[in-house]
């Protein structure tokens, strides 16, 4: 049989990519690779053993979970199963760890992508007549963004920029509410840098115009 580490790469590729079958997949098949008891066949197990092991060890060291120590247990029983004797448990055991730090890892994201998006809807919501293009937020929070844009419609089902729009026409419709405050005032609170183009976006959105919208409602 090939030497295990020739197949490593694409190991480490499933991991990256999070591809639960696929990792289990390929591990499985170079298990049984290496399940035949023939000369050199041990020292070739270990090697695998060998690799497997730091790779998920790699993991653990990035998860940082609260069950790292769950995990390490788990890590440390793998490495010392005898490679004679209990490959087929090896196997299992090895699939079992990958997949609740996968586990895991795919909570903490989750969990991440839903604090960045509060943050943002926060920031949104407290600054309406500020600049709220994608850069300005991306800095906020120190992603690139696209990527925020990618983090953002994962965590709520909505396209940023839809988001933001449909914050400012809300707004407007409350400040359009108080008879005091002129409409050209409320399109500067809420991000428009013209009256014309609020007055434009206002009617496609609700079928008026802000004055007729303030005339409806008073």
């Amino acid at each position: 049989a090939a030497p295990p580490v020739r197949s490593l790469p694409k190991l480490r590729e499933l991991m990256a990519r999070r591809d639960r079958e696929g990792f289990h997949r390929l591990l499985a098949s170079l298990w049984e690779r290496y399940a035949r008891d023939v000369p050199g066949q041990a020292i070739a197990r270990l090697e695998l053993v060998h690799a497997v092991c730091g790779m998920l060890a790699a993991w653990l060291r990035e998860a940082g979970t609260e069950r790292a120590g769950e995990h390490r247990a788990a890590l440390r029983a793998l490495s010392a199963m005898d490679v004679d004797t209990c490959w087929a448990e090896m196997l299992r055991a090895a699939a079992e760890l990958f997949d609740r730090l996968l586990d895991d890892r795919e909570r903490l994201m989750a969990e991440n992508t839903n604090r960045v998006a509060d943050l943002i809807n926060r920031h949104i919501a407290e600054n309406l007549g500020e600049d709220l293009s994608l850069t300005a937020l991306a800095e906020l929070v120190s992603y690139q963004p696209t990527y925020l844009s990618y983090l953002y419609k994962q965590a709520t089902g909505k396209n940023l920029s839809d988001h933001i729009g449909e914050m400012r026409m809300e707004r407007a419709r409350e400040l359009l509410a108080q008879e005091n405050i002129r409409i050209q005032s409320i399109s500067r609170r809420v991000g428009f840098e013209t009256p014309q183009y609020f007055n434009r976006i206002f009617k496609r959105t609700f079928g008026m115009t802000p004055m007729e919208y303030r005339n409806s409602v008073q």
